[in-house]
């Protein structure tokens, strides 16, 4: 079995340290090859074929088998490996490339009804916690990674495996697919975004990684789009001098994309 098979499997069927291997040897790998030590082509291949089964079997499993922290470990781990100056628009495209049904990868953890992500979504507003808002930063952070590397490109990597026209392509299955969007959304996630704003505006909150504070800016972005009338919470809760404070001092590419929107 070669490596990339071990790794699959790991994250399949493996036990939680198994999986937690898996995430070390990949991020570590993916961190030589950028630096020099790996062979850039042995990281990029590593890279891309990791970002399925990290999808399929990690960030869309049940919450039984993948709780909350180690959900979030392998988000990170995931815009670590598409933003890592390796060949981001690979890496980017192999994670929305689709599965044996058409089913884009990067969509498959919002259409589970039973993973980190859908218990979240799931909760009472009143239940929403800061651990909840970093969740959904994170469900969001692949897009700033998305854009910035260039959306057309990431679309056309997924178009070669998925030759469909326009209404059935990855754009017409993502407007169709996150809970943020106005199918689903209206107000609901407004008291999440704020707890969201909360976090973005406090000292503590920006010691959060990267892939959180841009992910976090990616969920405003979202509600705040796709439903204009919920722009006025956020105005109310200071969105342009906390943005401001976020920006200070940030020179990071992931913080393109949320900031332009």
């Amino acid at each position: 079995m070669d490596e990339a098979a071990r790794l699959a499997a790991a994250l399949e069927s493996g036990s939680r340290a198994e999986r937690e291997a898996a995430y070390e040897l990949v991020g570590a790998k993916i961190r030589a090859g950028a630096a020099g030590p790996v062979s850039r082509e042995d990281a990029v291949a590593l890279a891309v074929g990791f970002a399925s089964p990290l999808l399929d079997f990690v960030l869309s499993a049940p919450a039984s088998k993948v709780e909350l922290d180690e959900w979030q470990r392998a988000s990170l781990l995931l815009v670590e490996m598409c933003m890592s100056r390796l060949d981001s628009i690979v890496v980017c495209g192999s994670a929305i490339r689709g599965d044996d049904s058409g089913t884009p990868r990067i969509l498959k953890p919002y259409m589970s009804t039973d993973n980190v992500l859908a218990q979240t979504l799931g909760k009472d507003a009143s239940r929403w916690t800061r651990d909840d808002a970093i969740t959904a930063a994170l469900s969001c952070s692949f897009y700033c990674c998305f854009w910035e590397v260039g959306a057309t490109a990431c679309v056309d990597a997924y178009a070669e495996t998925n030759p469909e026209d326009f209404e059935n392509s990855f754009v017409g299955k993502f407007l169709g697919c996150p809970p943020y969007l106005p199918a689903e959304g209206g107000d609901r996630f407004v008291p999440l975004c704020l707890i969201a704003l909360e976090m973005l505006g406090d000292p503590e909150g920006q010691q959060q990684p990267d892939s959180v504070i841009a992910g976090g800016w990616m969920l405003l972005n979202f509600i705040a789009t796709f439903n204009p009338e919920n722009s006025q919470a956020f105005w109310d809760a200071g969105v342009l001098d906390i943005m401001q404070r976020t920006l200070d001092g940030r020179e990071h590419r992931l913080f393109c994309m949320p900031f332009l929107g």
